[in-house]
């Protein structure tokens, strides 16, 4: 009997390992910002000149985020949001007024969605 209770405990200690690591992974998962760079430029009307500046700042911006992902719980919201001001202000060097605007209401909607904001 001793060796039944002793083998469940260590089944249910493991299955609640296992789902721990799970769920740090979906929360990881939220930090991901790869977008369709096609599907991004059409949507804020992109000129073929800014097309490549964009994909640039934003992979640096999705490198940001994927460090801020990994970061310790206390320091994650704020590397999160040092990212994010980053990327709008080299955003804003690119874009034009309406662009910038449009972009700004995606990344919103996108933190907002993903449970960040």
């Amino acid at each position: 009997m001793k060796k039944i209770v002793m083998t469940a405990a260590i089944l249910l200690s493991t299955c609640a390992a296992f789902a721990g690591n799970e769920n740090a992974n979906v929360e990881r998962e939220a930090y991901n910002m790869k977008v369709n760079y096609y599907r991004l430029g059409s949507a804020l009307n992109l000129a073929s000149d800014q097309t490549d500046k964009v994909e640039y700042i934003h992979d640096n911006f999705c490198n940001e985020m994927r460090r801020a992902a990994y970061a310790k719980a206390d320091k994650r919201q704020a590397q999160m949001q040092k990212a994010v001001s980053k990327d709008l202000r080299y955003m804003r060097s690119v874009l034009n007024h309406d662009q910038y605007r449009t972009y700004v209401q995606l990344l919103n909607a996108t933190l907002i969605n993903r449970g960040l904001l």
